[in-house]
């Protein structure tokens, strides 16, 4: 009977759900970082095309030229 006991006991199979609700929480913690760091990327990036931009913009309107200029008319 000490097997039955086991199995019919409440605590049985707990500890299973407690460490599969633990990497659950680990996984969306770490899809978390990822955004977190794709986000940061996109706006480091976005800053430094206004950055030549308006750095090609200034260059266009003083009349020198930009090296390796993304603009027609520079």
């Amino acid at each position: 009977m000490g097997v039955f006991t086991e199995i019919t006991d409440k605590t049985f199979g707990k500890g299973r759900t407690k460490e599969k609700r633990r990497n659950k929480k680990e996984k969306e913690k770490e899809i978390g970082r990822m955004e977190q760091k794709v986000k940061g990327r996109m706006k480091r990036e976005r800053k430094e095309r206004t950055k030549r931009v308006r750095k090609e913009k200034t260059e266009r309107e003083n009349g020198t030229k930009v090296k390796g200029s993304t603009l027609c008319n520079a």
